[in-house]
């Protein structure tokens, strides 16, 4: 009887087991173990800048400074502009890339820091002369411990210790006494 006892609880841990362990790992396709990732364009430094005709949004993705330009009366991409930054440490006219979209290489911006600019901007009938503050933070490797412990091994102690409590308690099961009964 205990035997068929201690049998039943072995199969039922390892079924709990066999269903539980495949949906802890499950955490919709990303992957825990990815080395870590340029700063995403999301959250990257950036600052923006309103003149009569135009404004432009400015992100600091990667080394570059990307450069968005639009008509301030309806929102449409400014394209063949000519658009130059100047700030600490940087100089340059953007390079055009595509639908209002312009690029400068910005090296000496990626230190934390506040970084005062002067941008104008020249597009046909349209000329602007923006300033702005680009505000750079910490980098995400700064803030983030690039060692982060992985939880996975919580999970993997926690069914070893359940295995080691079963086993215990079928040990125990087994070598108790038999209760002589009336028969």
């Amino acid at each position: 009887m205990i035997h068929k006892i201690a049998t039943i609880l072995w199969a039922a841990i390892a079924a709990s087991l066999l269903l539980i362990s495949p949906m802890a790992f499950a955490h919709g396709g990303e992957d825990d173990e990815a080395i870590a990732k340029p700063l995403d364009i999301s959250i990257a430094p950036r600052f923006e800048a309103h003149g009569d005709a135009a404004e432009l949004v400015g992100v600091l993705a990667d080394k570059n400074l990307v450069i968005y330009l639009d008509r301030i009366d309806n929102n449409a991409p400014i394209e063949g502009a000519q658009i130059e930054i100047e700030g600490p440490g940087l100089k340059g006219i953007a390079t055009a890339m595509n639908d209002g979209v312009y690029q400068l290489p910005a090296a000496a911006l990626i230190q934390p820091g506040i970084y005062p600019l002067t941008i104008t901007v020249q597009a046909g009938e349209i000329s602007d002369l923006l300033s702005a503050n680009l505000e750079v933070g910490a980098a995400v490797e700064d803030v983030v411990p690039a060692n982060q412990p992985s939880h996975k091994w919580w999970f993997a102690a926690g069914i070893g210790l359940l295995l080691v409590a079963s086993g215990f308690i079928a040990l125990r099961l087994r070598h108790q006494p038999k209760k002589l009964g009336n028969r």
